[in-house]
């Protein structure tokens, strides 16, 4: 049985057999409110297979999330990628953002550092939402608190979740 859930403290050990980010995944805990961000996670016969971050609205407190709903650092285990638990994580999310209203769902990738990724999104409808790929620099902080900048590629993308309405003549 697949389950999408809401991550808690509770998820910890099995979120990092998955990505090892305890940090990572601690601010995510600490700042979803379960409305505005969730941080969801992605089970299978009760092994925690996937998360993601899902904003629906700007959060109330840390970094903003432009052009929402946004799905946000979407991992799932190496062991069974190419297995449909990311296509089926991503309609999952999308059902949750279509259901509040939202017409469209936006993410972002690094088509260089993630070409499946972004072969996956392009696959599942998504296209890119404005000029090519750019470049980004971000902060990562280790669980020493060693901070590393990396510079890596970006792409916006965007897929429209339900029709657009037309007036009938």
């Amino acid at each position: 049985m697949v389950v999408v859930r809401d991550a808690t403290y509770l998820d910890l050990s099995a979120l990092e057999r998955v990505r090892d980010s305890r940090i990572q995944f601690i601010d995510y805990l600490e700042r979803a409110d379960g409305e505005a961000m969730r941080f969801l996670v992605y089970e299978r016969e009760h092994v925690l297979l996937a998360f993601a971050v899902l904003y629906l609205r700007q959060p109330p407190s840390g970094r903003l999330a432009a052009h929402l709903p946004r799905i946000s650092d979407l991992y799932v285990a190496e062991e069974v990628r190419s297995t449909g638990i990311g296509s089926a994580f991503i309609a999952r999310m999308e059902k949750i953002a279509a259901a509040q209203g939202f017409p469209v769902m936006h993410m972002s990738v690094d088509p260089v550092g993630n070409p499946r990724a972004a072969a996956l999104y392009q696959r599942l409808g998504y296209v890119p939402a404005g000029e090519g790929p750019y470049r980004k620099v971000a902060y990562w902080e280790d669980d020493q608190g060693r901070v590393t900048e990396v510079e890596y590629w970006r792409m916006d993308l965007v897929k429209r979740l339900r029709p657009r309405r037309t007036r009938r003549s």
